[in-house]
């Protein structure tokens, strides 16, 4: 990920008794970070506020994490209160670990189990189920009522590493973190396209598509997918509450989007402010009317993908006319083809003309500068990987139009 508003803290202990400490899904790391960074501070004014723990935890204060621990398609779960600090040694995490609870939690005949799982890779003398059992027999003997099947407080203990080499600097430390659960792992399961009334293969992973609904519009507002397809971003877009409008060249996804928008309500209790209309992405502009806080879509693209200039004047007029409808600041996500080998090419600084950094067949500096043309300004950039042959590159902007 490149976002230069977002940087490691300082290593070592944090007491943060106000805060909620939010845990990241092993799914996409850097996008996790991007899309909740968004989300709290869509919440808060005040940026200092949040604190990457590590590359899978964000800490922020409690009264700012509603929105993200609510909309996020990567948190798998918030602990608060919480603590975290530098791994020493798992013998010591135990005694630091039981002064803590006899601090912050009353013992007031509710049932606790406490349980243990890693972030990243794995700690060489560090067991889980050991922890696990070390802890709670010390709570046992202070008096508290251990139940491992329904307990009323769900203390959790997360080993935080990083996730491979090589490690940001930042984050070369192990961290542990532990507090009470207060939201645990969503389901996603029941969402996936299969699930929906009108279905094709090609349809985007729902978290994909949450993750792309959360960087358009983050503050909430109206949003537009052009290139709607079976309506898999504009479901997302419903279940948080947005008021959703899409458009498709095709009438069958035309009307496929419009019965699983249908079933999301049904189903799942999305919004029903949507509207689902025949219109090509390249004359959007004349198709709605009003304007939109966010734009989010998957556009097509040719069968050599990422080498293949199919789609590019597609995808350059459907920008435009993005930015013909776009409120003042308005955000536009997007995925672009990408080559698996250019996932390490640092697309802001000085490698802007590398040879593999390449999209529909163009030279990266060429797709800024039509960008920029189109009137769209980069933000931040996610690498997905896809499969062997196919990597995507999803692109955060903000529109420059009015500047």
């Amino acid at each position: 990920m490149a976002n230069g508003d977002v940087e490691a803290p300082p290593s070592g202990e944090s007491e943060q008794p106000s805060e909620s400490l939010l845990l990241s899904s092993g799914w996409l790391p850097e996008l996790a970070t991007l899309e909740q960074t968004l989300l709290i501070r869509a919440d808060s004014d005040d940026e200092s506020e949040l604190n990457l723990v590590q590359e899978r935890a964000i800490s922020a204060p409690s009264g700012s994490v509603a929105i993200a621990a609510h909309r996020s398609a990567l948190v798998s779960e918030v602990l608060r209160p919480h603590h975290t600090r530098n791994y020493t040694s798992q013998e010591e995490h135990v005694e630091l670990a039981f002064q803590w609870c006899e601090e912050h939690l009353k013992n007031d005949g509710q049932s606790l189990a406490v349980r243990s799982h890693r972030q990243g890779l794995r700690l060489p003398d560090w067991s889980g189920r050991a922890f696990e059992q070390a802890l709670g027999g010390r709570l046992h003997a202070a008096g508290w009522k251990i139940d491992l099947d329904s307990p009323d407080i769900t203390f959790r203990v997360i080993s935080l590493n990083h996730a491979g080499e090589p490690a940001l600097e930042s984050w070369e430390n192990p961290v542990i973190g532990w507090g009470v659960q207060v939201t645990g792992p969503s389901d996603w399961d029941g969402r996936t396209a299969p699930n929906r009334p009108f279905f094709k293969p090609v349809s985007l992973d729902p978290r994909l598509a949450r993750s792309m609904v959360n960087l358009a519009c983050p503050a909430g507002g109206r949003i537009l997918d052009p290139f709607c397809g079976t309506g898999g971003i504009l479901i997302e877009a419903a279940l948080s509450g947005l008021e959703v409008c899409g458009s498709d060249l095709d009438e069958r996804m035309v009307e496929g989007s419009r019965q699983n928008l249908e079933w999301a309500h049904s189903t799942h209790g999305a919004n029903r402010e949507s509207e689902v209309r025949l219109c090509s992405a390249t004359e959007a502009a004349s198709g709605w009317e009003g304007e939109f806080d966010g734009f989010a879509f998957d556009p097509p693209y040719g069968r050599n993908s990422w080498k293949s200039e199919d789609g590019w004047d597609i995808l350059i007029q459907s920008l435009q006319q993005c930015s013909a409808l776009a409120s003042e600041g308005a955000n536009l996500v997007t995925l672009l083809p990408w080559s698996p080998d250019a996932t390490d090419i640092d697309l802001f600084d000085d490698e802007l003309e590398h040879p593999e950094a390449i999209t529909f067949g163009k030279q990266w500096l060429e797709v800024l500068f039509a960008l920029e043309d189109a009137g769209w300004y980069l933000d931040a950039y996610v690498h997905v990987p896809v499969h062997g042959s196919l990597s995507r590159l999803l692109i955060t902007c903000q529109n420059n139009s009015l500047d």
